[in-house]
């Protein structure tokens, strides 16, 4: 895990403690001491497996075209027989010849190791009247893996936090420093980095890891003075 230099712009506002005592009851408490912290951290987050998007054509005369659906998917399991397959996009036309046409969309997660020669798959699974075209692959962390990343991420600052409250209540052995508040702001960005080419296994495909960034602002608040 790499860190960004804290930008642990330590802003110690130590409000004065108030000179002379308050009556009792006074609807204003004395001051609290806060110390504001601005942390960084960040890391890559990669993905074992990429994002396979395949399009298909296909022309069948009407009579043979009740179960274009099922002769599609039939085709993208031969192209990729360990795939999950999903159709994102079906659309249905007539031509001026009588020809029922389609345009099919269908992607899919496979393993990295199992997209060796993707594109002569595709061309080996079309058959007469449907045909496969490799549409891209993508390699970018799904949602899953970006969550567990943000929430490491997370509790890495969190860390960071209660190590900066116990120097604080060592250092300042008359206070009882808590923390009041972490917010993060933005919570997360994401920029894509090329991590490995697969240029001949994969089609051209390239892996890419994605950088996590999360900035937090916390608040750190100390007991208020004693009056005297």
């Amino acid at each position: 895990m790499r860190y960004l230099t804290p930008l642990a712009a330590l802003m110690l506002i130590l409000t004065a403690a108030v000179a002379t005592a308050q009556p009792a009851g006074s609807p204003n408490p004395p001051p609290s001491d806060e110390i504001v912290l601005r942390m960084v951290s960040e890391r890559w987050v990669e993905s074992t497996d990429a994002t396979v998007r395949v399009a298909i054509a296909a022309a069948f005369q009407a009579s043979d075209s009740s179960d274009v659906r099922g002769r599609a998917l039939a085709a993208l399991d031969a192209m990729a027989p360990q795939a999950n397959w999903t159709i994102t996009s079906f659309d249905q036309s007539e031509d001026s010849s009588g020809l029922e046409r389609w345009n099919i969309l269908a992607e899919a997660r496979i393993a990295e190791n199992a997209l060796g020669g993707m594109r002569d798959r595709a061309t080996k699974a079309s058959e007469p009247g449907l045909k496969l075209t490799l549409a891209g692959i993508e390699f970018t962390p799904t949602l899953a893996e970006r969550e567990a990343a943000t929430a490491a991420v997370r509790r890495e600052i969190y860390g960071r936090v209660t190590q900066e409250i116990a120097a604080l209540n060592e250092t300042f052995k008359d206070r009882s420093f808590t923390v009041s508040r972490v917010n993060f702001v933005p919570e997360t960005s994401y920029a894509a980095q090329p991590r490995m080419a697969l240029m001949k296994e994969s089609d051209g495909a390239m892996a890419v890891s994605a950088k996590l960034v999360v900035n937090a602002e916390v608040v750190i608040r100390a007991r208020p003075l004693a009056v005297e």
